[in-house]
């Protein structure tokens, strides 16, 4: 069996495993109830309003608002959690076969999942809003007047999506769209592939560590953008690099990072994380996986 042909079972046996893990499941379903909670009123202001929203308008709201952004990535690391994704036949397969084609098989995994996860927000945000949605390149007028004048068509206690003013006034809606979308999806590969390289070195502390550092990632947020001290922070700070309406905040301070440098900070942490993989699965123990598995 060529090696090409090797990892992509691999990747094939990993989604396997789904069937028999509630936990999945769950998580989906989780992530679909929130979304639908906080886009529903977001939907019906504009249909009080007699106006259709963007179709990406809801997504974009829901991948840059710091509530949503700590529940996806926490939901990302539990859904990563059991990497690398070990069955009862693995020991005799890399025995057979190839660490290397088997380490990219979890990749390939991981990548694919961050992609459907990301692709699976995004629908459902769309199905809420249905059928009072617009494809054009324009914002709609409910979101304009939320971003920018907080006016709303019904109860303020209703709707608690916000629109961040700075993506309205620096891009159309499907480059906010592309923007959100690749970021939330490098974010889902780096938490992935992290997962992935350090619970094979340090097993569950490793889960532990990465929660920390999302956590702490997501607090610091809460700092005064116009602080010197924040460019620092900020450059350090994975939901910088995936939220794209703070990067809004260069106006007040032009020592953030800009988006260029996240998309090449997201992307550095994923190379760096992908040798460590292949540095770490040379030495790791096939028949102690096995035995942790069972």
């Amino acid at each position: 069996m060529s090696k090409t042909r090797y990892s992509i079972q691999t990747a094939r046996s990993c989604f396997r495993t789904w069937r028999n893990a509630p936990r999945m499941l769950v998580l989906l379903g989780m992530i679909a109830c929130f979304t639908i909670i906080y886009v529903i009123p977001f939907a019906e202001n504009a249909k009080a309003m007699g106006e259709t929203l963007q179709i990406t308008e809801a997504f974009t709201a829901m991948l840059n608002w710091r509530f949503s952004m700590l529940l996806f990535s926490t939901s990302i690391l539990l859904l990563f959690g059991d990497l690398p994704i070990i069955e009862n036949f693995t020991g005799n397969a890399l025995v057979k076969g190839s660490r290397k084609g088997w380490m990219i098989g979890q990749m390939i995994y991981v990548v694919a999942t961050s992609f459907l996860l990301t692709l699976f927000i995004f629908a459902i945000s769309v199905l809420v809003c249905l059928p009072n949605i617009h494809i054009s390149d324009e914002w709609s007028k409910p979101v304009k007047l939320l971003a920018l004048n907080g006016r709303i068509a019904i109860s303020p206690e209703r709707i608690k999506l916000p629109f961040q003013k700075s993506i309205i006034r620096n891009y159309t809606p499907w480059i906010a769209f592309a923007h959100s979308f690749s970021l939330f999806y490098l974010m889902g590969c780096f938490y992935g592939l992290a997962t992935l390289a350090l619970r094979m070195r340090f097993k569950t502390a490793s889960f532990i560590l990465l929660m920390l550092v999302n956590t702490v990632s997501w607090a610091m947020g809460m700092f005064d953008a116009s602080m010197k001290a924040y460019a620092v922070l900020s450059m350090l700070s994975i939901h910088y690099h995936a939220s794209l309406y703070l990067h809004g905040y260069m106006n007040a301070n032009s020592m953030l990072p800009t988006l260029g440098i996240s998309y090449i900070t997201l992307c550095g942490l994923m190379i760096l994380f992908i040798v460590f993989s292949f540095i770490f699965v040379r030495k790791y123990d096939y028949m102690q996986m096995e035995a942790e598995h069972t």
